[in-house]
């Protein structure tokens, strides 16, 4: 569930959508995460990104067996002891599904920015 529809979407339409491939047979959805958006990005990517952890709570509140991965978590971007918390207890309330992807980022003016 990524660009470029995430900024058209509903909360609702996400958890439709995860539903509907859950109800399909897919074994993982993805949300993605980036703190702001350039300038340059919003043509192809809206106004906004999700937090993931958060929107992975909201999928995985809205289906029962699918498992719901991030790509990427920003961890440079995160307090990690904080992450690791919210991680371990957003994969706990999901019955283990959740699955995170960290990484360093890729986007120069988002690190600038921050």
């Amino acid at each position: 569930i990524t660009q470029p529809w995430e900024h058209r979407l509903t909360g609702a339409d996400i958890a439709r959508v995860a539903q509907r491939a859950e109800e399909l047979g897919y074994s993982m959805v993805f949300l993605p995460e980036h703190f702001l958006t350039p300038t340059a990005h919003l043509e192809l990517s809206g106004d906004h990104y999700f937090d993931a952890t958060t929107a992975q709570a909201f999928v995985a509140g809205a289906t029962s067996t699918i498992t719901i991965g991030s790509m990427v978590t920003i961890l440079p971007l995160h307090n990690p002891i904080l992450a690791a918390k919210q991680i371990a207890t957003l994969d706990w309330f999901s019955g283990g599904r959740a699955q995170t992807t960290v990484g360093v980022g890729w986007l120069k003016e988002e690190y600038d920015a921050i």
